[in-house]
């Protein structure tokens, strides 16, 4: 896919979905399956990736990934997503901080729709680090930093004794919350029911993002980042037969509490988690994929993001693109 500087196509919510169980024999293949009350539970539903029978409506059309004066002016544009650090609208526990979000808002065309994404991810970075800094500076000449210095809070560490693990992002070292530590869980669950308080009732929000504890905290991935030095921070073996299956039974479950503390705090919008090989493979992005479909507690509003396909076929993700695309013959 070809990618404008400024607009980028929604890819949101391909999965938003019907889930039904299998129509048996004596079954009305028209009766309405929303009642489990003849549903055999020990059957996997049966998931229609092309049928959305949520009240909700998702977003459509070419949102801008940045809201820019050049962006807001393009005629094609629907709407915007707007992107925070978790860090920086929670500076201190419960103090909060929604100017970030005010200040993009203020660019967008009135009645034209946003999208929020707030970013988790790494809580610091090695201040020393020389690649840390380049060629860019501050007004007053002092070096400017290629990263933030945090994405989600460092009080996360300092409060809540938050566990994080060692690895590099862009060359450069940060410390990385674990996304399955129950503290980081619940302090994100407190977070969003408070931008949700503020934002959960504008009609122009056309849908949340799941923040996440990756490379960049908002997208599903760790590109670069090796993958015994994920297995080990899950306290997994790098060389047992089951590791990465270890490793995404952890993941997904985070996941997956961290979609529904989304979906539990903004209880009208739809939910989007945006999703990337991990540890070189599809299995874990289909579990979470299969867990969102399934779920009703997710009530059919929520449903997956992916933000990077290649323009060739046989280059990047192409498993995972194969398990997102919807076969034609895909039965309702």
């Amino acid at each position: 896919m070809t990618r404008t500087p400024s607009l980028a196509l929604l890819l949101n919510l391909v999965l938003t979905v019907a889930c039904k169980a299998p129509v048996t024999d004596d079954s009305d293949a028209d009766t309405d399956t929303d009642s489990d009350a003849d549903t055999d539970t020990s059957v996997a539903p049966v998931c229609n990736k092309s049928v959305n029978r949520s009240a909700v409506n998702k977003p459509r059309g070419v949102f801008t990934s940045v809201l820019t004066s050049g962006a807001v002016g393009n005629p094609q544009m629907q709407g915007g997503l707007i992107r925070v650090p978790w860090a920086e609208i929670e500076p201190q526990p419960g103090v909060y901080d929604f100017a970030a979000i005010e200040d993009r808002l203020a660019l967008l065309p009135a009645g034209r729709q946003w999208s929020l994404g707030i970013h988790g991810g790494y809580v610091s970075v090695d201040e020393n680090d020389p690649d840390l800094y380049t060629s860019h500076t501050y007004p007053n000449g002092t070096p400017r930093p290629e990263l933030s210095l945090e994405m989600a809070p460092s009080w996360l560490v300092t409060d809540y004794g938050v566990e994080t693990f060692s690895m590099e992002f862009r060359g450069v070292p940060v410390e990385m919350a674990k996304y399955w530590d129950p503290a980081l869980q619940d302090r994100l669950s407190v977070m969003l029911e408070a931008v949700a308080t503020e934002y959960g009732s504008d009609p122009n929000l056309a849908l949340v993002y799941v923040p996440q504890m990756t490379s960049n905290g908002l997208e599903g991935h760790f590109n670069g980042v090796p993958n015994q030095t994920l297995l080990t921070a899950a306290g997994i073996d790098p060389n047992a037969p089951d590791a990465n299956a270890s490793f995404g039974a952890i993941w997904v479950q985070a996941s997956l509490q961290a979609s529904l503390s989304v979906a539990t705090a903004f209880d009208t919008k739809p939910v989007a988690f945006e999703v990337h090989e991990l540890l070189g493979e599809a299995t874990i992005p289909v579990q979470i994929m299969d867990g969102l479909l399934a779920d009703p507690a997710f009530a059919d509003r929520a449903g997956i993001g992916m933000w990077w396909i290649s323009g060739d076929a046989v280059s990047y993700q192409t498993d995972l693109v194969d398990a997102i695309r919807l076969p034609p013959s895909t039965p309702e």
